[in-house]
């Protein structure tokens, strides 16, 4: 799932590197929507939901937990699984617009979701992933990179 140099590196290029991956993915997914091509839509769709649920999943049960422990701050990861609920319902709406082949309606959820994802996204990478980086250990860390990996 993500490159083992950079999951060596760091929390913040690995978990970095999987948003990146995933945009990818979404992007793909969008253009193929403008294309008409909704089987291939559906596949790059379809990988990016399991990967940004995996993704989520990964923060909310390793990262997230190690880092109120150590960083003794719970407010910033409320926050994130706060916008991980409202991301799902936001996936959700995106993939049943594209189950009904609705590619106006398509478009409509995609932006949405993409807008709570980069402004998500970003909070993650300017202030979790380097706090983590900061206040776990590397025990802690090799935890959470193998959690992803999986």
């Amino acid at each position: 799932m993500i490159n083992q140099e950079s999951a060596a590196a760091s929390i913040s290029l690995a978990l970095s590197a999987d948003h990146e991956r995933l945009d990818r993915l979404f992007d793909d997914a969008c253009t193929r929507v403008g294309a008409g091509d909704f089987p291939g839509a559906t596949m790059s769709f379809s990988e990016f939901a399991r990967g940004l649920l995996h993704h989520i999943a990964v923060e909310e049960r390793s990262l997230f937990p190690a880092f109120d422990a150590r960083a003794r701050m719970p407010g910033p990861t409320a926050v994130m699984c706060h916008e991980h609920r409202a991301i799902e319902r936001s996936l959700a709406l995106a993939a049943d617009a594209l189950t009904s082949l609705g590619a106006s309606r398509f478009a409509t959820e995609a932006a949405e979701l993409s807008a709570i994802l980069a402004a998500h996204n970003m909070k993650e990478e300017r202030i979790i992933y380097p706090r983590s980086d900061a206040a776990l250990d590397e025990t802690e860390r090799a935890a959470v990179l193998e959690a992803l990996r999986r």
